[in-house]
């Protein structure tokens, strides 16, 4: 049963994490940047395991880019880039500079 249910957890997870996903770009989407970052961190702190802890790093660029802060979009990118280095969304940041 521990095996079984340790697989369970993780499926449960992932789909805890993308359904936060989900409201991150609802709100981003609604042009309220802070609303989406604190889903977004929610996501990278207590799902970081999971599928849907790339995107929110990416999410995060993307919302300090619109709100004007390019030093904190440069951090998350970098981090994006150390933890996820062949990732899918890694490859999507092209150059922030």
């Amino acid at each position: 049963y521990a095996k079984d249910s340790q697989k369970k957890i993780i499926i449960l997870d992932d789909i805890l994490a993308a359904h936060e996903l989900l409201i991150g770009k609802y709100y981003q989407k609604r042009k309220s940047s802070l609303s989406a970052i604190n889903r977004y961190n929610y996501i990278i702190n207590r799902f970081p395991n999971t599928k849907s802890a790339e995107e929110a790093f990416y999410r995060i660029v993307e919302c300090c880019k619109n709100e004007g802060l390019k030093d904190e979009a440069l951090d998350a990118a970098s981090v994006l880039k150390v933890r996820f280095p062949n990732g899918k969304w890694t490859s999507r940041l092209g150059n922030l500079r």
